[in-house]
């Protein structure tokens, strides 16, 4: 099956690693079009490409069915490449360095259960492809520059996320002096944009 290149969020550098990774030499550097490209005839949907993608721009189909998802589903998707790096909820960090700050095993304790203030710890899992698509814009929903933006892998730090009891991810969590005032479960869709924000609102109204 062919691999599908969501090209609305590549950043069609010619270093992609991809490239740099494909056992067969499939994925290559289109000089004519100027961006990543792929020879399907050489592809084996070994999927080494897409695991290396940041964002998540590649995709590999196993079976027709879900080929023709994913086709779906990149010509649905509302992003464009001007959002590329902008930090989403319910997904991986948008750029290097982050925009949020990572928490690991080693700050979680001064970043979010001692830290001052408004904080939103966005809970997430490179393992799922949905929750990329399934995202809203931090900066389209924190309505105050109070809220600090905090993001933690659950699926890497799993004793972490056990403790915070995010047992579905993504999970977007607000606290205020280390205490969880409350939480938001699973995707976030484009729909749930008026909701997410009045729920910020009301934490902050009431802090």
């Amino acid at each position: 099956m062919p691999v599908v290149i969501n090209y609305k969020i590549c950043d069609l550098a010619p270093e992609c690693g991809g490239i740099e990774v494909c056992p067969t030499g499939a994925f290559f550097w289109n000089k004519k079009t100027k961006r990543p490209d792929v020879d399907n005839k050489k592809c084996t949907s070994c999927g080494v490409c897409a695991r290396e993608c940041p964002v998540n721009a590649i995709l590999v189909a196993t079976t027709e069915k879900e080929y023709q998802k994913l086709l779906k589903k990149v010509k649905n998707d509302p992003r464009s490449e001007k959002e590329l790096w902008r930090e989403r909820l319910g997904c991986q960090p948008g750029r290097t360095p982050p925009l949020a700050t990572i928490v690991t095993q080693r700050n979680f304790s001064k970043e979010v259960l001692k830290a001052k203030g408004m904080i939103a710890l966005d809970v997430w899992s490179e393992e799922t492809l949905d929750c990329r698509y399934h995202s809203l814009l931090w900066d389209e929903v924190k309505v105050s520059e109070k809220f600090k933006l905090r993001k933690l892998d659950g699926g890497k730090y799993t004793q972490l996320a056990k403790k915070l009891e995010a047992t579905r991810l993504p999970t977007l969590l607000f606290f205020k002096d280390g205490q969880e005032i409350g939480r938001k479960e699973g995707y976030l869709y484009s729909k749930d944009k008026a909701l997410v924000k009045k729920q910020i609102k009301r934490l902050l109204d009431s802090s």
